[in-house]
């Protein structure tokens, strides 16, 4: 019986020790964001206006497409980036310094035929980090504020910042990205 309980305190030694390799592994870090964020609810984590950001980015001049943008009465300096014409999709690219795991943004939508989501590309691969898609009862919430997993683009366990490229899709008739003097991200 002690030979027997020797053995099975070295097999979870053993596969205590594979769970701790794999989870601090970059297998892990692609699965988590591949498989399991994918499923999680995009719903606001809080509500509320920023007044300024402190997130080093810039919005890709030449990757507008189908884009403009509309003042906000009653919140001054705030724009909404929309779809110029409105049975198109519209798209532009944010340049971002991934500095932190997290950010948020400020999407709105009118109707579930409208929403946005966020993508990142590399080398030919696609993931979606945000999405949301609006609801029948009327335009959501100004100020929702909807999270972008900035730690699951590609090569976003590495410890270091770098520059990542984020693309913002707009869908639908009354699809809106709220920005604030060139800021699109919080």
């Amino acid at each position: 019986m002690g030979r027997y309980k020797s053995l099975l305190v070295v097999a979870a030694l053993v596969a205590g020790a594979a769970v701790v390799f794999y989870f601090s592994s970059r297998r892990w870090h692609t699965v988590y964001c591949s498989a399991i964020l994918p499923l999680v609810s995009w719903a606001p984590q809080a509500s509320g206006l920023r007044s300024c950001s402190n997130i080093v980015q810039s919005i890709e001049p030449d990757s507008l497409d189908n884009i403009g943008s509309e003042a906000q009465e009653g919140q001054p300096g705030w724009l909404a980036l929309t779809c110029k014409d409105k049975a198109r999709t519209g798209r532009f690219r944010l340049k971002v310094l991934r500095d932190r795991a997290w950010m948020l943004y400020y999407p709105r939508a009118n109707g579930t035929d409208s929403g946005v989501e966020v993508f990142v590309k590399k080398d030919g691969q696609v993931r979606k980090l945000s999405g949301m898609t609006g609801s029948g009862a009327g335009w959501s919430d100004i100020g929702a504020q909807h999270g972008v997993n900035i730690g699951c683009v590609f090569d976003g366990d590495r410890a270091e910042s770098f520059t990542v490229e984020l693309e913002f899709v707009l869908r639908g008739p009354s699809a809106q990205v709220w920005a604030k003097d060139g800021a699109v991200v919080f």
